[in-house]
């Protein structure tokens, strides 16, 4: 008996599976690289959310600094304070009181 049609039949299906297996291997990289990009950069950040996030902040500071002293954790309100700081610290946003994003950003294009 003659095995090399069943060794033929074997190697096509072999390479079939790898290719069907790279190409979604392919996909789920493209697709976690976009993913990844979506984490934006803080001037990014600063200018979509950065005028909200200071007059909050500048709202709230005070009720956030009493409900920490109040219940002895600084847990409250911890990463919208860090956001402000680095907001703060790094200040590079195109925008500001007198020059909205909308005027901005007015040539984005996807």
């Amino acid at each position: 008996m003659d095995i090399s049609p069943i060794a033929n039949v074997a190697t096509a299906i072999t390479v079939l599976t790898g290719v069907i297996f790279g190409w979604f291997e392919v996909r789920h990289r493209r697709r976690e690289r976009e993913e990844r990009a979506a984490f934006v950069p803080l001037a990014m950040v600063d200018d979509m959310m950065g005028g909200i996030v200071r007059v909050i902040w500048r709202k709230m500071e005070r009720y956030v600094m009493h409900d920490r002293a109040r219940s002895g954790s600084q847990k409250g309100w911890e990463w919208f304070q860090w956001l402000f700081v680095q907001l703060e610290r790094h200040n590079k946003s195109k925008t500001s009181l007198r020059f909205g994003a909308f005027d901005a950003h007015r040539e984005w294009k996807p």
